[in-house]
């Protein structure tokens, strides 16, 4: 009986020990999320313009965009700011901050990536 009981309490000292392990992981690296659009300019479809966001555990999520289309591009940007500013809000309601974000502009494509970090 007692090495049973010196069995279950080194069990659970090693499980509690890995739990401590895990959480000061956790500690070392701050929550992230990224968001990244990829936005299609010009006449014609061209390809898909999507949000993709990958959340704290590493989930995707793809939300649709709208198409830049040159010859009424206004709708277009004034639809897919609105999308990328409510899930902004959406992650800074939950305690994130933008650390960084950037812009590359290829010929067809724009490409926003906006990082966010909570500690």
């Amino acid at each position: 009986m007692k090495t049973y009981l010196k069995i279950i309490t080194t069990l659970l000292m090693l499980s509690c020990l890995k739990m401590e392990a895990q959480a000061q992981d956790t500690a070392k690296y701050p929550q992230t999320v990224v968001i990244r659009t990829l936005e299609s300019v010009g006449i014609g479809k061209g390809i898909d313009s999507k949000m993709v966001i990958v959340n704290p555990n590493n989930e995707i999520q793809t939300i649709n965009l709208e198409h830049l289309n040159t010859l009424d591009i206004l709708e277009g940007v004034e639809h897919n700011t609105k999308t990328l500013h409510l899930e902004l809000q959406k992650w800074h309601n939950q305690g994130f901050e933008v650390k960084s974000s950037t812009v590359l502009t290829l010929s067809q494509l724009i490409i926003t990536t906006v990082i966010l970090q909570k500690n």
